[in-house]
């Protein structure tokens, strides 16, 4: 098989992101996970997670410039942090 398109429809989406270091490796883990336990689990590149992190960036910049054209973007921050706690992945060790 030369590829795989997947697209899931899922409702009430919960995201968290956590550093995972395991044998000498670091990488980032990025959870998106419902109400029913159902998850998703992308293990990233630092590389790949700088990459997304400036596309959401852009994506958020936009979206506040249409909502208020005369103010700046904020600055970087979760807006719920409860759900950024990447304490509870297990057995790996994770770091913020």
């Amino acid at each position: 098989m030369d590829g795989m398109r997947v697209r899931f429809e899922i409702k009430n989406l919960h995201l968290r992101v956590g550093n995972v270091t395991r044998d000498s490796q670091s990488y980032v883990l990025f959870t998106a996970f419902d109400d029913s336990n159902n998850e998703i689990v992308l293990e990233l590149t630092h590389e790949q997670a700088g990459f997304l992190e400036d596309q959401f960036y852009e994506a958020n910049s936009r979206y506040e410039q249409r909502i208020s054209p005369d103010q700046q973007p904020g600055p970087n921050t979760f807006f719920n942090e409860s759900l950024a706690n990447p304490h509870d992945q297990g057995n790996d060790q994770i770091s913020n």
